[in-house]
């Protein structure tokens, strides 16, 4: 388990593949937005938890 301390950092690092899967239990949508979007440019699914 890591915490990158930033919502997007953690999921940039899902989007080079340092990290496999990033959960967080509340966010806002300004705070993934970037990362969403890393994510889904380097083939990866964002989802959430419904």
């Amino acid at each position: 388990i890591r915490n990158a301390g930033s919502t997007a950092l953690a999921l940039a690092y899902v989007a080079r593949g340092i990290i496999d899967v990033f959960h967080m239990d509340f966010t806002n949508s300004w705070d993934i937005a970037a990362g969403w979007l890393m994510v889904e440019e380097a083939g990866g699914t964002v989802t959430d938890s419904k």
